[in-house]
């Protein structure tokens, strides 16, 4: 089951499965941090393999679930899961246009700054604010009456 709420892009889920998601991805980056600080104490984490097998496979198993979990949430919502690629490209963007920059130095980089704040707060308010459609509806029943009996 929990394979299936994480790795799954059929069906809805609710606020809290999605919320519950987005703390599970925090516990697996922490993990991968805490195992790369294990294997090579010091500023060596980025040169060692395993500290960089460790970034990778998390880092693939966030995108994937997370992708599948935000599919799910716009399901509830009764939106298209296609919705998602549009915030993350967005949000890619947003990137693309202030490359490895800390600081907003030019319009462009300020756009881009923009770009992504925009886009987070979008996916924020979109799936984990906004309730999902009531009852049954083309993907699936209401997770809420599901959770309820």
């Amino acid at each position: 089951m929990l394979w299936k709420w994480l790795l799954s892009f059929k069906g809805r889920i609710g606020r809290g499965r999605y919320w519950a998601a987005n703390c599970l991805y925090l516990v697996v980056l922490l993990g991968a941090f805490g195992f790369a600080s294990y294997v090579t104490p010091g500023n060596e984490n980025v040169k060692n393999p395993w500290s960089i097998s460790a970034f990778i496979i998390a880092g693939v198993f966030i995108f994937l679930s997370s992708a599948a979990v935000c599919v799910k949430r716009f399901h509830d919502r009764g939106k298209s899961g296609w919705w998602f690629l549009l915030f993350y490209l967005a949000e890619r963007m947003g990137s693309f246009f202030q490359p490895g920059s800390a600081t907003i130095e030019t319009p462009v980089q300020f756009f881009g700054f923009l770009l992504e704040v925009s886009a987070v707060l979008w996916i924020v308010i979109e799936l984990g604010i906004l309730r999902g459609q009531d009852g049954v509806n083309r993907y699936g029943p209401d997770p809420r009456v599901l959770a309820a009996a």
